[in-house]
């Protein structure tokens, strides 16, 4: 269990830190939670991609096909 001395907000989200202390959240608020981190990994594998794709149109190389990456699927609760 962390401690306030030993937490680092700048790379520790706010809301696993405060579950880590034990503060008391609710089902929504967790939801919601989860639903932010799921869109910002799928924004983040946008991006990886439109990477993948530069590096290969600078390498001269066929660009890597997305079509076999397994999206994020969204789980309600």
């Amino acid at each position: 269990m962390s401690t306030v001395e030993n937490y680092n907000p700048i790379v520790e989200d706010p809301l696993i830190a405060r579950l880590d202390l034990d503060r008391p959240v609710n089902a929504d608020c967790l939801r919601a939670a989860i639903r932010y981190n799921e869109i910002h990994i799928q924004i983040r594998q946008k991006n990886i991609e439109a990477l993948r794709k530069a590096l290969a149109r600078l390498v001269g190389v066929p660009a890597p096909l997305v079509e076999l990456a397994e999206p994020i699927r969204h789980r309600g609760g």
